[in-house]
């Protein structure tokens, strides 16, 4: 199982390049710090930055807790499915935290492929 885990954590370090390269090419190489100064917050970057964040955690779990880190995973994807949930509830949504709730639940489901393989 140990390699199986290895193996993952290689999987969702591909994956974390190629969202932070997509990050990049949207923001024109400028930090989020500068984006959000300039104004020129959109929700693909928040949506990216979503991905990000969740594939992060992953990979953090998996290399600390090994097998174990599964578990923490399953149940952070149930805190950002409610959460993506509680704002679709709002009369008003507000978008750019949608795009950013989403990416990070899209990533939680690439990560359950991966899982599956």
């Amino acid at each position: 199982m140990a390699m199986e885990i290895a193996r993952l954590i290689e999987r969702i370090q591909q994956k974390i390049a190629e969202v932070e390269s997509l990050y990049q090419r949207q923001s024109g190489g400028a930090s989020f710090c500068q984006v959000q100064r300039d104004g020129r917050v959109t929700g693909g970057l928040k949506y990216e930055e979503g991905r990000m964040v969740a594939l992060h955690f992953a990979r953090r779990a998996l290399q600390q807790r090994g097998e174990a880190g599964l578990a923490d995973i399953e149940e952070e994807e149930q805190t950002w499915l409610k959460a993506l949930a509680d704002l679709q509830a709002k009369p008003s949504l507000p978008m750019l935290w949608l795009a950013y709730r989403q990416g990070g639940v899209d990533a939680f489901h690439w990560l359950r492929e991966q899982f599956g393989e």
